[in-house]
């Protein structure tokens, strides 16, 4: 029957059958509702509906049910470094978002003597480098030697109090001031600085390690102003290693120009002119500085116009890691970083209370990158600078945050505006598990059509 159906009662007709046969297909035909002139394919915009009834001829399908309203936003609790606090991510209820957890580190000290210093993460000052000795101005030999691994030369002895003329630099018998020992020293070598303040300014030309006692009772200071030298000049192709001391006065704190390689460890830079450390490369070969338990305060303006006072600048393809670190009151920008290939990691660092610069009454950053530097922060803290707490500028900078909080940025003085979180005007800038509060204007600002967050 089915083959049947398909084929005109008129083309059956025509062939030749018998009469009876022919009834009985006709008699079929009319059983099986057939038609003289039906359509030779169905209509697929007739499929399910009844002709026989004239009602379902207006009517379509049924309305779908309406969707169902979208679960709350579920956003998962932060894992929080040793030592950061867990807390609540909103002091209310917000509709259709369940409760979740952030990070935020405890506050820092407000103060800490010379040789400790705040860490983020810890309620209290943290001792910085090793202690001050007790019954002499140097500790033992073994113990300088584990503050200079990897410098197995001779140990040269140096005190504020050493004898010019009669000093050979064993401890019973000091030289008296830093350049006479490098005078004498080999590569290789130690120069164990005793207690007391050196005024001198000192430039490294070759592989030597200074130890000082205590970064609280060993300290360089500039004997003469500059805005351009350095106390300390690290200008030695080969490892330079300098740890445990203070350096201050109306330079630099310490500049390093590459190639080279250089580790900076327990070592405090309070008041310094200009720049605390400036580290600048050779734009090809390799230059970098490891810095650990390192504090930069209060680095002042030059001389000359009463601009910058920057905590830390690197440039012309320089890179520095920091592992626990302290910028404060600094001036302009408390780190920055520019150029293509320079490069800035730091671990567990604190940069606040950015000063703005004493010129123009602006700025006060906590950290700036530019002109396609880069910059990585893993648990850090960018609190109480001015203007922007991060700025990441032109289209080739590049800023990776993580674990980190950038909070109460305020505006700056010369017109009251801004205050941003975060501003990106260029460069690509990645944030995971990062809490942007409390800060004026914006917590993040993003424009310029090279900006990716």
């Amino acid at each position: 029957l089915s083959t049947m159906t398909r084929q005109s009662p008129r083309r059956l007709l025509g062939t030749s059958l018998p009469g009876a046969t022919l009834l009985l297909v006709l008699g079929l035909l009319l059983a099986c509702g057939g038609d003289e002139s039906p359509s030779p394919e169905r209509d697929m915009n007739d499929v399910g509906v009844n002709h026989d009834d004239a009602s379902d001829n207006s009517q379509g399908p049924d309305e779908p049910a309406p969707p169902a309203q979208p679960a709350p936003a579920a956003l998962q609790d932060w894992d929080c470094p040793d030592g950061w606090l867990s807390q609540p991510a909103m002091d209310e209820a917000v509709e259709g978002l369940d409760p979740f957890t952030v990070c935020r580190p405890p506050a820092l000290p407000e103060q800490c003597p010379p040789g400790f210093m705040p860490l983020v993460g810890n309620t209290e000052c943290v001792r910085q480098g090793i202690a001050c000795p007790e019954e002499d101005d140097w500790h033992d030999e073994a113990t300088i030697r584990g503050r200079a691994q990897n410098f197995g030369g001779a140990v040269w002895y140096v005190s504020p109090d050493g004898d010019a003329e009669l000093g050979d630099g064993s401890r019973g018998a000091p030289l008296a001031t830093m350049d006479a020992a490098m005078g004498q020293a080999a590569d290789g070598d130690i120069i164990a600085l005793g207690l007391g303040q050196f005024d001198e300014s000192i430039e490294v030309e070759r592989s030597l390690a200074l130890v000082g006692s205590c970064v609280g009772g060993t300290t360089l200071v500039a004997d003469t102003p500059s805005d351009d030298a350095a106390v300390l000049n690290l200008a030695a192709r080969e490892p330079v290693h300098v740890s445990d001391l203070t350096i201050s006065g109306a330079r630099k704190g310490i500049q390093m120009e590459g190639p080279g390689q250089a580790s900076v460890q327990a070592v405090a830079i309070v008041e310094a002119t200009n720049y605390g450390v400036q580290v600048i490369g050779d734009g090809v070969s390799e230059t970098r500085m490891v810095m650990e338990d390192v504090t930069i305060v209060r680095t002042q303006p030059r001389l000359s116009d009463n601009s910058r006072g920057r905590g830390l600048q690197l440039q012309d393809r320089a890179t520095v890691d920091v592992t626990r670190g302290w910028f404060d009151g600094n001036h302009n920008v408390g780190v920055i970083v520019f150029d293509g290939g320079s490069l800035l990691q730091m671990w567990d660092v604190a940069i606040t209370n950015t000063q703005p610069d004493q010129s123009s009454n602006a700025d006060g950053k906590g950290v700036e990158v530019q002109l396609g530097g880069a910059v990585e922060i893993t648990r850090g803290l960018i609190d109480r600078n001015h203007d922007q707490g991060v700025a990441v500028l032109d289209g080739a900078s590049a800023l990776t945050m993580e674990d980190a909080a950038i909070t109460n940025t305020m505006p700056r003085p010369s017109d009251m505006t801004e205050g941003d979180g975060i501003t990106i005007t260029g460069g690509e800038v990645e944030l995971t598990r990062v809490l942007v509060d409390s800060n004026r204007d914006s917590g993040i600002g993003v424009g310029g059509e090279e900006s990716v967050l």
